[in-house]
């Protein structure tokens, strides 16, 4: 029996796969070399006492105990690998790869796909870890993880879990231009557990959702590694790097031509995203006197129906019903863009627009006729469940039908108290108010009535569905803000008729406090950080950053609710919680945006979505921390440097989806503001954040959030501990009294940046031998001291209400300690333990001298994880 026989016979740890013996093609001399080697260091699978895995590190990684170069002829019969014969190929700086393909005969089936399988040595008694080699400028979109037989071949079996994917590429802009990328992933720790060789396997997906299609290819694999030492050594041709120069972007002008453009831009999209989609005008009113479509559902908002669509009655309400509930009745936002120009001079033609107003009237009316008996719009329904969809009774005399709603529909039904609001002092609304809302459907109802039934059974139904997560909470709270208003005004100008609002001030408050951070929320646990950051996906605990959209929505709808309580008077210059958290927000995300490249190769910024909690990506969206509504209407410098960044990188006003034109709208007036004060100097840039090149190198920490990210020697980083405690794709659960167990995931997620590499490490935190905890340096329980150490990078949050210490492991050459959050430098021979204070962290980086400590690398480590040390050019193990 051959070696490679031998070898691939006697694997005896395995992630549930037959491993197939085939030739490959091509190599180079080093790549063959550094097989060769790999040869001599595999060892048959036996249990073993301790760990006496044999080190040769080859130049390419120095602390590794195995290396596989995909596409490489020796390399790959060296280590059993099985692939796609024409899978092989060279790509950046002529190094060979390889990609992963769907079979040819199920096309569409993971477990059939033409993955990469493969042998590589382990440690017996040590958590190993696998590190593969991506290039950053590759365009694939895809999902790439290390298979494991309990998780089988669906990708959301990964994605969202707290040891996730090695990469997903949502779209084709490449995540870093001119580097490689290495992903570090910890093997699962039965799987090498007393065997000195361990069978893997990579396995590709179209995405989160998709599996690979007939002629479509995962990106490509340039090269593996095991290693027991969190953070792989790289050298030579590994961080080989060809970064061009970003080209400069074309910085807007602020100026009068400017501004009017931006109220055009606003102005033609008003049609497309609402006018031409509401149920409204005297075609749709000769359809209802023609009997071709119910009276019911006129002026509701429903995309791409003409009045022409053949439909019976009761289609055309349950079609109503199912386009309104649809994406948390998303539908319904399109008319806050209405809203948003009648009230504010933002758009020519619309600035108390009669034509406006009606719509208002008629949207008003129709959205009265469709809600449900329980207050709501929507939820699971498909039929209609609002006015006569029952036989009346004396209980419930307008035949409504109750659906249950859905804690989401707030994202839509917002638009109905900003449209009322928006309109309240105008003579004519105020005058039909006072009239019938419907002589046939609903005799002798005014719609004072109607509108005051609406919002208050709306308002009750918002108070007691509220969200489960803070995003969720957001929406449903800034809804019940503007219903409650509404009644409010409404009952004031009906007193004698109306009493009081269904909910006090006190209780709607009470709420807006607990869905924004101020109070904890109503499922226990609070749903910001105390330094502001939104927690998705279920607050303080179990919890953290998300860049991916559902985080930095949770700030900017704070700042929407508190620009809407200063402008209802709810809150005053004197008591404004909810702004206080809004601007704590835009102060603690400034942290996560960093400098990158568009597609095309210009300078722009970014969010970091490694480290996401929810919907993570290798790529965050272009984005500058921009918010118009704080810097205006809360003076916040933060938010007025991020419009200056984005001013300067080219980011015009208003694009993407109909929420977000909705969104931007309502804060089109503190934009068009900015233009003129920026313009004319008035306005003036007086702060920086983290990431950028002119701001101070240092570190910023959420110990709630379990987040820490640096700014380092040209290095950037972003870091999770206890990265998605329960998980969320394990469907984890709140931290709260009644729930107190342990929410800990012992997992730390990472994404750091250098000038020639970059990495995304998944990491498990020491809290064993198996994982180098030491008596010093152990990470803890919930709340306690969270710990971890990748190469020279030393984290530590401490969640306790009390002070606590660690020890970094000792190790040849780190004497110095450099803290980046603190700026203290330590000298360890004489204090090698290190104090935090009480809800604090650090982040240390290690090296021979003072100086070296602060010049730590992310591409490789003198010092050495588990006893690699460095005399000259040559490596040796030590004890």
């Amino acid at each position: 029996m051959s070696r490679l026989a031998l070898i691939a016979a006697l694997c005896g740890a395995t992630l549930g796969l037959t491993v197939l013996l085939v030739a490959g093609a091509g190599g180079d001399a080093a790549d063959s070399h550094a097989a060769a080697a790999s040869i001599v260091r595999r060892a048959p699978a036996t249990t073993l006492p301790t760990s006496t895995v044999a080190r040769r590190p080859t130049a390419a990684a120095a602390n590794a105990l195995d290396t596989l170069r995909f596409g490489n002829t020796t390399s790959e019969g060296a280590h059993a690998m099985t692939g796609a014969p024409g899978t092989a190929g060279s790509g950046a700086f002529g190094q060979s790869h390889r990609v992963i393909v769907p079979s040819p005969s199920a096309a569409g089936d993971g477990s059939q796909n033409l993955a990469l399988r493969f042998v590589m040595a382990c440690d017996p008694v040590k958590q190993n870890y696998i590190t593969v080699k991506l290039w950053g400028g590759d365009t694939t979109p895809g999902f790439l993880y290390l298979y494991e037989e309990s998780r089988g071949y669906d990708p959301l079996n990964y994605y969202e879990y707290s040891r996730p994917e090695l990469d997903f590429q949502a779209g084709t802009d490449p995540v870093s231009p001119g580097r490689f990328v290495y992903v570090t992933y910890p093997i699962p720790f039965a799987s090498t557990q007393g065997r000195t060789s361990v069978a893997l396997q990579l396995n590709a997906a179209r995405s989160t959702g998709t599996q690979l299609a007939a002629g479509q290819t995962s990106r490509p694999v340039y090269a593996a590694w095991t290693h027991t030492a969190t953070m792989l050594n790289l050298f030579g041709s590994d961080v080989r790097s060809s970064v061009a120069t970003p080209i400069a972007p074309v910085a807007l002008t602020f100026d009068a031509a400017y501004a009017n453009r931006v109220r055009q831009d606003i102005t033609n999209r008003i049609p497309s995203m609402t006018l031409n989609h509401q149920l409204y005008g005297s075609a749709w009113t000769a359809a209802v006197t023609a009997g071709k479509v119910p009276g019911e559902i006129l002026g509701l908002v429903i995309v791409n129906v003409t009045p022409d669509d053949v439909r019976t009655l009761q289609q055309w309400r349950d079609y109503a019903v199912t386009r309104t509930v649809a994406g948390n009745n998303a539908v319904m936002h399109r008319l806050t863009l209405l809203a948003a120009a009648y009230e504010r001079d933002i758009a020519p033609g619309y600035y108390r627009s009669t034509d406006s107003r009606d719509r208002f009237i008629a949207a008003l009316d129709g959205y009265w006729q469709m809600q449900s008996l329980d207050g709501a719009f929507g939820g699971g329904a498909s039929s209609w469940f609002g006015i006569h969809a029952t036989t009346s009774t004396g209980d419930n005399p307008q035949g409504r039908l109750n659906t249950g709603g859905s804690r989401l529909e707030g994202e839509g039904t917002q638009a109905l108290g900003r449209m009322f609001i928006a309109a309240a002092n105008d003579s004519t609304f105020l005058s039909a108010l006072d009239q019938d809302i419907d002589a046939t459907l609903a005799p002798g109802v005014k719609r004072w009535q109607a509108y005051a039934q609406m919002f208050s059974r709306h308002a009750s139904f918002l108070h007691g569905h509220r969200g489960s997560a803070p995003n969720q909470d957001h929406l449903q709270a800034y809804a019940l803000l503007l219903a409650h208003h509404a009644e409010k005004l409404l009952v004031a100008r009906y007193p004698g008729q109306l009493g009081t609002t269904t909910i006090t001030d006190a209780q709607m408050l009470t709420y807006l406090h607990q869905a924004t951070g101020v109070l904890p929320s109503l499922q226990g646990p609070y749903w910001l950080s105390s330094q502001g950051l939104s927690l998705e996906v279920h607050g303080v605990g179990n919890g953290g950053y998300d860049g991916g959209g559902y985080g930095t929505n949770g700030m900017n709808l704070v700042i929407k609710i508190a620009r809407s309580l200063k402008e209802l008077g709810y809150e005053t210059g004197a008591s404004h919680p909810v702004r206080d958290v809004a601007v704590k927000a835009v102060h603690a995300f400034s942290n996560f945006y960093m400098p990158s490249v568009t597609a095309a190769g210009v300078a722009t910024l970014r969010r970091e979505n490694n480290i996401t909690f929810r919907k993570n990506s290798n790529l965050g969206g272009v984005d500058t921390g921009a918010s118009y509504t704080a810097a205006v209407q809360f003076g916040d410098a933060h938010a007025l440097h991020g419009v200056f960044l984005q001013k300067n990188v080219g980011i015009r006003f208003v694009n993407g989806s109909e929420v977000a034109w909705s969104d931007y709208a309502t804060e089109a007036a503190d934009y068009l503001t900015l233009i003129d004060r920026i313009g004319s100097g008035a306005a003036t840039d007086s702060v920086t954040f983290l990431h950028e090149d002119a701001h101070p190198d240092g570190a910023w920490v959420d110990v709630e959030a379990g987040a820490i990210t640096f700014k380092q020697n040209g290095n950037h980083g972003f870091i999770a501990l206890n990265h998605r405690p329960y998980g969320y794709g394990e469907r984890g659960q709140y931290r709260n009294p009644s729930n107190p167990a342990s929410t800990v995931s012992n997992t730390a997620r990472m994404h750091l940046l250098g000038r020639n590499i970059e990495r995304v490490a998944t990491i498990a935190m020491p809290t064993d031998a198996a994982t180098d905890a030491t008596n010093g340096f152990s990470s803890g329980s919930y709340g306690g001291l969270y710990l971890v150490r990748f190469g020279p990078f030393v984290q530590a949050l401490n969640l306790q209400s009390g002070p606590a210490a660690f020890t970094p492991p000792a190790s040849t050459n780190a004497r110095w300690a450099q803290d980046w959050v603190t700026g203290v430098s330590t000298d360890r021979s004489s204090a090698a333990t290190w104090n935090l204070g009480s809800k604090t962290g650090a982040l240390l980086t290690l090296g021979a001298t003072q100086a070296a400590a602060r010049q730590a690398s992310i591409e490789s480590y003198c010092c050495g994880e588990r006893g690699i040390v460095q005399a000259g050019h040559r490596w040796r193990s030590t004890p």
